[in-house]
């Protein structure tokens, strides 16, 4: 992709989504208003902007300080979404309950897991039964 040749300039050309080259220069402060905007959703700042998700991507990984908005817009929502939890919980939703207990709870032995059966441990409990079976 071409990028500015001038020291200091934070343009790049971008392409659309199909390929064809894009006349627009976007600037590394526009992505980020756009990202912060979007809460960190690149796939709708990319949208807000006109380009395509994936070469926004790699604008954004072209200039460090957009992989910190970016960073930093989804860190707010992961608090914000903690938020909603919290209140869900509060209010005594089941699910949130549950949610909450297996993710945050295992210290207090709030885990889900899986009993595994070996096959000779089958083979007796299965042999018991018969046993007991009328007429067996």
């Amino acid at each position: 992709m071409p990028r500015s040749s001038q020291a200091g300039d934070e343009t790049d050309s971008l392409k659309l989504c199909d390929t064809k080259v894009m006349n627009k220069n976007l600037s590394v402060e526009l992505a980020a208003v756009a990202i912060q905007e979007a809460q960190g959703n690149v796939s709708v700042a990319a949208k807000r902007l006109g380009i395509c998700r994936t070469t926004f991507y790699d604008y954004i990984g072209r200039h460090p300080s957009l992989k910190k908005v970016l960073a930093e817009a989804r860190e707010t929502m992961l608090d914000e979404a903690e938020s909603v939890l919290y209140k869900a919980v509060v209010n005594g939703e089941p699910w949130a309950v549950c949610f909450f207990l297996k993710c945050q709870g295992k210290s207090r032995g709030y885990v889900e897991r899986q009993e595994t059966v070996s096959r000779e441990e089958v083979a007796e409990v299965v042999t018991k039964v018969v046993r007991r079976a009328p007429g067996a």
